[in-house]
């Protein structure tokens, strides 16, 4: 089980959110008819910003509802071209659907753009919601009416949780022990790298003081801020630093290990959202002869498209080390999405 049993108050929280489903449900179809997919289709095609994406999902959305939007925007391999971050876009997806209609959205089909819309509907979910009530609200979402397992995996459950205790509280210390009543684990870890991405996500850099704020969170923890803090070094600058550059500035031992892992991830990352041709040639000057960044770099390119033989082609740019990482990090991306 994700989270602990929180039944108490679960039946009439319920009901405060099936009332408040009816009255925010839109009635407006905004510029789309009811049977209009085709044009949803269309205009998401002719996107070239993910302001351009989010805008069309949103007034899809209105009219269509989530299920058939994800429906069509999954259909378009929204992760295969474009200067367009389609997890950001399914992530905003995500916070509208809960304010729009409620736990009514929590709909099969969000797994697409490694499961943005579902971390982004908890995200939603914690904006108007009393602590207490959020976790019991999670816990029915994630436990009682939980999706198919190939459709949200228990641990981006955790990881869409840990972004919204961090809106809750605004407090990365808090968010972390808030995650911590995970145990440990992978769905810990995810939790705390959900907070810590909520975080940096919403900030232009990353600085000094980022790195430092991992000091401030229990020790079990800080290998996964320490993570998150390096691979949004790379999407956040236009200067991009080597594994030399920035993890011999900000980290040591252990840490060291997790800094070199989330720089190859913030290479995928933005290889996603500016959807360089060759991001492997990227990977190559960030990570050097880091087989840990290699192994990083390749996990996460499996999971931009699940396409084995292309993220490996990808990691045949790297030197021999890096690339043998790579090439596992490849392999245990599509055991962790087959399995």
């Amino acid at each position: 089980m994700l989270f602990r049993s929180r039944r108490l108050g679960l039946l009439v929280l319920l009901a405060v959110f099936a009332a408040g489903f009816i009255v925010v449900l839109p009635v407006s179809v905004g510029r789309f008819g009811k049977s209009s997919v085709d044009d949803l289709r269309g205009r998401l095609v002719a996107c070239r910003t993910n302001e351009c994406v989010v805008e069309v999902l949103f007034e899809g959305l209105a009219s269509l509802g989530p299920g058939k939007v994800l429906g069509v925007y999954g259909s378009l391999s929204p992760n295969s071209g474009g200067a367009i971050d389609c997890h950001d876009a399914t992530h905003r997806l995500g916070e509208r659907a809960f304010v729009d209609f409620g736990v009514a959205a929590w709909v099969p089909g969000g797994g697409i753009c490694n499961f943005g819309y579902y971390h982004g509907f908890l995200v939603g979910a914690s904006a108007d919601t009393e602590t207490e009530d959020f976790e019991t609200l999670a816990y029915m979402l994630c436990e009682e009416k939980a999706l198919p397992e190939s459709d949200l995996p228990g641990s981006e459950c955790a990881h869409g949780f840990g972004h919204a205790v961090y809106h809750l509280s605004g407090s990365l210390p808090e968010a972390s022990a808030r995650c911590a009543a995970f145990g440990g684990g992978v769905y810990r870890r995810r939790c705390t790298e959900g907070a810590v991405k909520d975080v940096l996500s919403r900030q232009p850099f990353v600085t000094e003081r980022d790195f430092a704020a991992c000091d401030g969170i229990v020790a079990t923890d800080r290998g996964a801020c320490v993570y998150v803090t390096a691979a949004y070094a790379v999407v956040r600058t236009n200067n991009i630093g080597s594994v030399s550059e920035v993890c011999n500035l900000h980290s040591s031992g252990e840490m060291r290990r997790e800094c070199e892992g989330g720089l190859g991830r913030g290479v995928s990352m933005r290889a996603v959202g500016e959807r360089f041709r060759e991001p492997g040639r990227w990977a190559l000057e960030v990570c050097g002869t880091s087989s840990l960044c290699g192994f990083g770099f390749g996990r996460s390119m499996y999971f931009i498209r699940y396409d084995e033989d292309w993220s490996l082609k990808e990691c045949a740019r790297l030197v021999p080390g890096p690339r043998a990482g790579c090439e596992d990090g490849v392999r245990e991306g599509r055991i962790q999405h087959k399995g």
